[in-house]
This record gives structure tokens, C-alpha cells and sequence, in this order.
């Protein structure tokens, strides 16, 4: 029982630390990815890449998903770059 009762309180903290995480809403950060005229937000992991000012960026940082995107995985600095189709990619990372 002593064992039974371990696990249980276990997955309690696991879930509660769990649930912590998604109560920050994974919000976005914008720290050293505008560049070359876009600014980019990293948010769970990714990079998020927008013309600035565009409606695009504004639902993106009202919370909304994007309808349409371009992605390139491990893109920069190993992180996934998902960006609004009206961005050249080329022209943010810097490869054209």
C-alpha cells in the first residue's frame, strides 16, 4: 500500500508541475530572433517568423493559431522555424 501510495503522490507533482507549464500559456519571446526585416518569437520550442505590423503577427500574439505556414525543422540554432507564408525564409535565415 506504502508503494501504491508513492506512485499516486508521484504523478500528483508530475501533473501539478505539468499543469503549471501550460498555465504560463507558453508565451512568446521575441529575444535576439528579429532580424534581416522580420521580427520572430520563439514560443515552445519554435520560432515563429512575421513581416512586421502584418495581421498575421497580430493574431499571433493575440494567441490565435496560424492558418497557413512554412516550416523548416532544426532551422535555426536547432530550433524550428514556422513562418507566415509572405516571409522569405531564405532572406530571414540569412541563406540568400
Amino acid at each position: 500500500m506504502q508503494k501504491f501510495t508513492t506512485t499516486v503522490a508521484s504523478l500528483a507533482l508530475a501533473a501539478a508541475i505539468t499543469l503549471a507549464g501550460c498555465a504560463s500559456g507558453g508565451a512568446a519571446s521575441s529575444a535576439n530572433y528579429n532580424r534581416n526585416g522580420y521580427h520572430g518569437y520563439e514560443k515552445d520550442g519554435r520560432v515563429y517568423v512575421f513581416v512586421p505590423g502584418s495581421g498575421a503577427e497580430q493574431k499571433f500574439k493575440r494567441g490565435e493559431e496560424m492558418v497557413k505556414s512554412v516550416t523548416r525543422i532544426s532551422a535555426l540554432d536547432g530550433k524550428t522555424v514556422v513562418a507566415d507564408p509572405d516571409v522569405n525564409l531564405d532572406r530571414y535565415l540569412g541563406t540568400k
